[in-house]
Order: C-alpha cells, then structure tokens, then sequence
C-alpha cells in the first residue's frame, strides 16, 4: 500500500521493497507514517531491500496507472491523492461483496 514509483523498475520488470507504511497511535488518534525499512525476520536482515520479479502484463497495467496519474508520489493512491491504507481495500472489497450477493 506503500509503493512509490521510485520502487518501480518498468524497463527491468522489478519492484523494489524499500519501505513501509505502519499504523500508530498519537494521542488517541491512529496515524500512518512511511518508514525507511521493511517487515524482516531477523535483525540481520532488517536493512535489506527485497527485490521482486514482476511479470510483463502487471508491468503494462503499472504503466497505464502511471499515465493516468503521473505525479503521483505513490503507485496506488485514494480519490484524494493519498496512499492507500488497508481499511480502503476492506471496505472496497465489502462494496464488491453486498454488490453481488455475497455475506460477509
């Protein structure tokens, strides 16, 4: 959800995973913050970017979403502008659920 273009390789079909979006508290209120690391299993691989093949026809719809918002900071944004956030796709993915009939 955190993606940002400067992660996206569309000429060697790669991402690279160098940061995260983490959820906190700051007096009472829930707030999102970019941090310059990623989840890791151990401390000696806590600074490691993780480097993902991408297959050629994500990398053509990565494409038209960058022609379609070209300065955008980050590859998948709100209506709004602003990065995604799990709560988003949730309740996007409940919309589409009740739309067609299914409990959830």
């Amino acid at each position: 959800m955190g993606l940002m273009w400067d992660c996206v390789d569309l000429e060697t079909n790669r991402i690279t995973i160098r940061r995260e979006i983490i959820r906190t508290r700051k007096k009472d209120k829930e707030c999102y913050e970019l941090v310059e690391h990623t989840k890791c299993r151990s401390e000696e691989t806590q600074d490691e970017e993780r480097c993902i093949p991408v297959h050629t026809s994500i990398i053509e719809m990565l494409k038209e979403v960058k022609h379609d918002f070209p300065s955008e900071r980050y590859v998948f944004v709100s209506s709004v502008g602003n990065h995604l956030y799990s709560g988003h796709i949730y309740d996007h993915l409940r919309e589409i659920c009740r739309s067609v009939g299914v409990e959830i």
